[in-house]
């Protein structure tokens, strides 16, 4: 039964070809979120374990993986922290997964019109191969708080590891942005002059012409404020992530170019984490472009 419009109603699907058992160990993506309230109340027994949200994000990537962790009390205390680790995660999220049985709910997906953010979760898994596991529901919890507490403490420990060296940011001499459509597409470069200024060209491209062309000089700060979002969210990674399996109608790439001429590409059809994936949106704003 299905209320679209109507606030409280649920919207429910089931994909019954997703695979209610996945054998293969080669996990190569995990990202989890989950509340641990319900909207009557918080969790009744005062004596539990704190974590009342979390929410966690695994990719695997040539020489290591990327590692991002959100959880909250729902009050104070609240951590967010990602890193880039040369270790390998995936063995013992491979073994909670099978644990917890989580493919049973495998394209399974409940959307109830009306309710806060923060309220269900959602499961996105994929393997080597092909095979995944993907289920949502944003009014109840999607998994134990038994295994919210166990993932956790996986990557905590996790991120306690070896560090993999990340690119150099402070390297980075120019910036394009490619927003491509059938219609068309806008793109804007942001270069570094010999003078410690920047020049920023902005294009326009669509199918009536003609083409509009903008270039103005910009302070030297715009390339370093991009600069530190490039790092602070760990973007230059973002290359190595795997994209989405559906098509957006625009798709966006940013490309970097460092002093060496060496370039590395990050387009808006990765799965970027939920907790960064804001990043992007704030390079744009520091080019007012």
């Amino acid at each position: 039964m299905q209320f679209p419009e109507m606030c409280g109603g649920t919207s429910r699907s089931r994909d019954d070809s997703a695979p209610k058992t996945i054998k293969s160990d080669k996990m190569i993506f995990f990202r989890a979120s989950c509340s641990f309230k319900t909207v009557v109340c918080n969790d009744p027994d005062v004596n539990s374990h704190w974590l009342r949200y979390i929410s966690v994000y695994a990719a695997a990537v040539e020489g290591g993986s990327i590692l991002v962790l959100s959880a909250n009390d729902g009050y104070k205390r609240d951590e967010t922290s990602w890193t880039y680790i040369k270790g390998d995660i995936f063995p013992e999220l491979v073994k909670a997964v099978k644990e917890a049985d989580l493919a049973a709910k495998n394209g399974i997906s409940s959307f109830t019109h009306g309710l806060p953010e923060n309220f269900g979760g959602e499961v996105l898994i994929k393997y080597d191969g092909g095979k995944q596991i993907s289920f949502s529901d944003n009014q109840s919890p999607v998994f134990t708080k038994e295994l919210g507490i166990l993932l956790y403490e996986l990557f905590t420990e996790a991120m306690k590891t070896e560090k993999a060296p990340l690119p150099n940011a402070e390297k980075i001499i120019s910036l394009k942005i490619l927003d491509e459509n059938s219609t068309g597409y806008t793109s804007a470069e942001l270069i570094k002059n010999s003078d410690e200024t920047c020049a920023l060209k902005t294009v326009y491209k669509f199918e009536t012409p003609p083409v509009s062309e903008y270039t103005k000089t910009v302070s030297s700060d715009v390339l370093r404020e991009v600069i530190k979002i490039v790092k602070e969210n760990g973007v230059l990674l973002w290359d190595k992530l795997p994209k989405n399996d559906f098509t957006l109608p625009m798709v966006k790439k940013y490309t970097f170019v460092f002093d060496d001429n060496s370039e590395i590409t990050v387009s808006s059809e990765a799965i970027t984490p939920p907790i960064l994936n804001g990043a992007l949106f704030k390079i744009e704003t520091a080019l007012k472009y």
